[in-house]
This record gives C-alpha cells, sequence and structure tokens, in this order.
C-alpha cells in the first residue's frame, strides 16, 4: 500500500507538475526570474513558495528536503521545463537524480 509522502515529496512533486504545464519560454536555466521573466528550478520553486525573488540555492534545496551536492547538480542540469519536471519526478520517487 502507498504511503502519504512527505512535506518535501510533495512540494517536490507539486513543483514537478507545475513545471509539466509551463509554457517552455517562461523556463531558463540561466536565471533566477525577475518579475514575468523566465526562470530556472530553483527560481520557481522558490516563487511558488512565497520567497519571490529570493537567489538562495541553498534555501530552496532545504525546503525541498534535498542535499546541497544533489540541488546544485538538479539546479543545473534541465533544459525544457518537462524535462525538469521529469527529473524532479524521478528524484521524488527514488531519492535520486536520474543518470
Amino acid at each position: 500500500m502507498l504511503q502519504k509522502p512527505d512535506v518535501s515529496t510533495e512540494r517536490i512533486l507539486e513543483l514537478a507538475n507545475f513545471l509539466n504545464e509551463l509554457e517552455p519560454e517562461r523556463f531558463s536555466m540561466n536565471s533566477w526570474g525577475q518579475w514575468e521573466e523566465p526562470r530556472c528550478i530553483c527560481g520557481w520553486y522558490q516563487q511558488l513558495h512565497a520567497h519571490i525573488n529570493k537567489e538562495d540555492w541553498r534555501q530552496a534545496a532545504d525546503g525541498m528536503g534535498i542535499p546541497h551536492g544533489v540541488a546544485h547538480t538538479l539546479f543545473h542540469d534541465a533544459s525544457t521545463p518537462q524535462q525538469a519536471a521529469k527529473r524532479l519526478r524521478h528524484l521524488a520517487v527514488t531519492g535520486e537524480l536520474p543518470r
């Protein structure tokens, strides 16, 4: 029987669902995002959790409950929002980033 996901897993999956529906032009791994600019994985996490324009990837990692090393790789490795969503779902299910 499946167990209820913990808060960290829920946040990761929430972000994955959001990114999966995001228009590609609103996603950029080269930008934290300001106002209506495209954002990266970390930037969208911060936006969704009311840390608007907070450029602290460590805070995002801690909020997602993932080690800083994993976050550093995750926050620098996706070309589309759908690819980011897929990587986040894999992380939520396995606890590891896909290879």
